[in-house]
């Protein structure tokens, strides 16, 4: 009997240890991870944080000065004027977005107008279903097209109906046939056309 229980404490002694190690390890890799995770917090804000050009965060340490720091001699207060730049200096500057050159370009080409009709029930009004008279066109866009030896711009247009019955009765129904960003399969949100 007396075995036994030297037996159970020595079992009850490795365990101990077992559960010490295992804590430590634990302890360890949570540190690690602490570690790991601030290291990856780091990058990410290197990779996708704000990005500036200010003085401060460019020096490691505010005391230590640039290269280009220069002493200017004393100037008389009464002589001396503040430069432009520092009385615009709260005021950001923004570059002048560049205009689209699209229109110049296609001004010079010879154009071609299409006219892309509704279909019958388009035409239609949506409230008394009378047939509307054409009052007009809508623009819709332009694409180029190559034909072998020559560049034509073709400009499409979608016919603007009203209905006069409705007109008579003191309502203006106008309606254009629903506008097709992709016409005539060119690529969408661009003049190109497959002849291209």
């Amino acid at each position: 009997m007396a075995d036994k229980i030297d037996e159970l404490f020595n079992q009850l002694n490795e365990l101990k240890k077992i559960v010490n190690n295992t804590s430590l390890q634990v302890k360890e890799l949570q540190a690690e991870n602490q570690k790991l995770e601030e290291e990856l917090a780091y990058y990410k804000k290197k990779f996708y944080g704000r990005r500036t050009e200010k003085l401060n965060s460019l020096l490691p340490d505010p005391e230590q000065g640039t290269l280009f720091d220069l002493e200017y001699p004393e100037q008389d207060p009464a002589d001396a004027q503040p430069p432009a730049e520092s009385q615009d200096s709260n005021k950001t500057s923004r570059q002048k977005r560049r205009k689209g050159r699209r229109q110049d370009i296609l001004a010079n080409l010879p154009h071609e107008e299409k006219i892309i009709e509704p279909a019958d029930d388009e035409k239609k009004c949506p409230y008394c279903s009378s047939e509307m008279s054409k009052i007009g066109k809508k623009y819709l866009g332009s694409k180029v097209e190559i034909i072998p030896a020559q560049i034509i711009v073709n400009d499409y247009f979608t016919p603007v109906y009203k209905c006069p019955q409705c007109e008579e009765s003191g309502e203006s129904t106008i309606v254009a046939a629903k506008a097709n960003s992709n016409v005539d399969g060119g690529i969408p949100q661009s003049v190109a056309t497959p002849s291209l």
